[in-house]
């Protein structure tokens, strides 16, 4: 038995890491494309529904040598009281403008973006959770 539990507790831990290190991620590419990023104007061509009530927006933006490049974003990640008809300032990576983010979204704080909070605080319980159950087997 404490074999079994040893290694259900090492799952758990390197799923407590996986969260730990996506919000990381998140965090480095927020930096990198806050220093390195070029702002546009997107301007909302659709809106797609992935979740009931909830639209996603499709922006058409122009980089800075005339290309076009349509990007979509959920409607949390636009500035409050979006609609289809308002443009939004786009920050995009010349080298790869498909990963491009709302400024409205780079500027919020990592803790009020939907997932940085429940990942670090998910990480965090899980590598508890693991370290207890590894305690407990010996």
């Amino acid at each position: 038995m404490p074999v079994f539990t040893a290694l259900m507790a090492a799952c758990i831990f390197m799923l407590g890491l996986i969260l730990i290190r996506l919000t990381a991620m998140e965090a480095l590419k927020r930096r990198a494309m806050s220093r390195n990023g070029v702002t546009t104007e997107g301007e909302c061509v659709d809106r797609t529904w992935s979740q009931p009530g909830k639209p996603d927006y499709v922006l058409t933006c122009t980089t800075r040598e005339g290309r076009t490049f349509r990007a979509t974003f959920a409607s949390a990640a636009l500035p409050p009281g979006f609609t289809g008809e308002s443009t939004a300032t786009i920050i995009y990576d010349p080298a790869d403008p498909a990963t491009a983010m709302p400024a409205f979204a780079l500027r919020r704080r990592l803790w009020k973006s939907p997932g940085g909070v429940y990942a670090v605080l998910g990480g965090t319980a899980l590598c508890c959770i693991a370290a207890w159950m590894v305690m407990e087997s010996l």
